[in-house]
């Protein structure tokens, strides 16, 4: 018992150079962990800025249902997806899922949904950026076919 009292008395600055090392280390691990936190809600997958992009102007959004052949995605007046691989509307399906979780998209009655004012706010930022880049590479193929 007493050396046990004596190794933590005597040993008091270790120990407080030891929390003091901990404590650095779990408020770095907790800045890594906020850092990709904020990587990952606002990394956009290509899907989901497909969807973000065709409802950019009005913010509707619809899931098709047919009974027996399968769910589309409708975002604007673009149906999105394949009628010929269900694999590909359930990949669709599952980012309009993600956007909803994310609060880009909010569901409004039946199968209609609808753009919240951050998904509207993302998804014309999406569609600017896209129409400036086409431009960019218009006036590119414009300069090097004229030369």
């Amino acid at each position: 018992m007493n050396t046990l009292y004596f190794f933590l008395v005597v040993n008091v600055d270790y120990w407080a150079k030891c929390a003091a090392i901990l404590g650095g280390a779990v408020i770095l691990l907790k800045g890594i962990w906020w850092i990709l936190g904020v990587i990952a809600k606002s990394h956009i997958t290509p899907k989901q800025k497909e969807i973000l992009i065709h409802a950019a102007d009005k913010g509707d959004l619809f899931i098709i249902v047919v009974n027996g052949f399968g769910k589309w995605v409708r975002s604007g007046e673009q149906t999105l997806g394949s009628n010929d691989d269900p694999a590909i509307n359930a990949a669709y399906i599952e980012e309009f899922d993600s956007l909803i979780a994310r609060r880009f998209i909010e569901h409004q009655k039946g199968h209609y949904y609808r753009l919240t004012g951050k998904g509207f706010n993302r998804a014309r930022g999406l569609k600017e950026t896209e129409q400036l880049q086409k431009s960019q590479q218009e006036g590119k193929t414009t300069n090097s076919s004229t030369r």
